[in-house]
């Protein structure tokens, strides 16, 4: 999977038992943020309006988890109405903060950049209807990022489609041993990031001050001794033609 063609300009929405990763690909650089709100509050959400346990709630969500688009949605599984029902104030919470991420992350890099699409990964990409869900809220093609499509070998389809969402991170870590990557990341403030910059970079700054200083009281300095140099001279030639001018009197009025 090549970073740059396959991720730039996109968002990967890491949906997690605890929290969702909000990632924005552009060229060789990422920002992103993280969401506390992950597929363990969709469970809770269930748990409370169905009044199950967490278990029976969370293994529920794995069978018949669905956010309904329509009335004919809510006849998928006998618990549909009800599932869709609890998930959805935490998903639109939850896209609440994607909208808002967005819009700082244009505010700070560009408001023309476009972000083409948004890829969908974590346990809770299985949810059905759940990228329709977030692209007729947010209005960017949306869709569940299955990386073992990306493989190639004798994988079996169902096994596949089975993991997609669920072995992302894992099969990263894998590849990473066949191509070793050299990855930076720094996720301080813009403000933070500046200062430690200028941390580094402050005795050059200094140094280019001095040199400046330096050079500045060796012109001032050159320009007082020219000047003086030049009254000196000016002096002399004063001198000069007074005496001149006196001895030319003198000689006149002998004659």
């Amino acid at each position: 999977l090549d970073f740059v063609d396959a991720l730039k300009n996109k968002i990967v929405l890491d949906i997690g038992a605890k929290s969702t990763d909000i990632i924005i690909a552009e060229e060789r650089k990422i920002w992103t943020r993280s969401v506390l709100i992950g597929g363990n509050d969709l469970t809770k959400a269930i748990a409370t309006n169905l009044r199950i346990s967490f278990k029976e709630a969370e293994e529920l969500k794995r069978k018949e988890g669905i956010v309904a688009m329509t009335e004919g949605d809510k006849a998928f599984s006998s618990h549909a109405g009800a599932i869709s029902d609890a998930v959805s104030p935490i998903l639109v919470e939850l896209l609440t903060n994607i909208s808002k991420s967005i819009g700082y992350y244009k505010s700070q890099f560009g408001e023309t950049k476009i972000l083409s699409e948004i890829l969908i990964t974590g346990g809770c990409s299985k949810l059905k209807n759940i990228a329709q869900f977030i692209s007729e809220n947010i209005d960017i093609p949306t869709k569940v990022f299955n990386l073992l499509e990306k493989i190639k070998g004798d994988l079996d389809f169902k096994f596949t489609e089975e993991l997609a969402g669920r072995m992302d991170v894992g099969v990263g870590l894998a590849l990473r041993t066949v191509t070793p990557l050299t990855t930076r990341a720094n996720l301080l403030p813009k403000e933070m990031l500046q200062a430690k910059e200028f941390e580094k970079k402050k005795w050059y700054v200094y140094g280019s001050f001095l040199i400046a200083v330096f050079i500045f009281m060796t012109m001032t300095g050159f320009a007082t001794w020219a000047n003086r140099r030049k009254s000196i001279a000016l002096a002399r030639a004063s001198a000069l033609i007074e005496r001149y001018t006196k001895f030319h009197g003198t000689i006149k009025g002998r004659i």
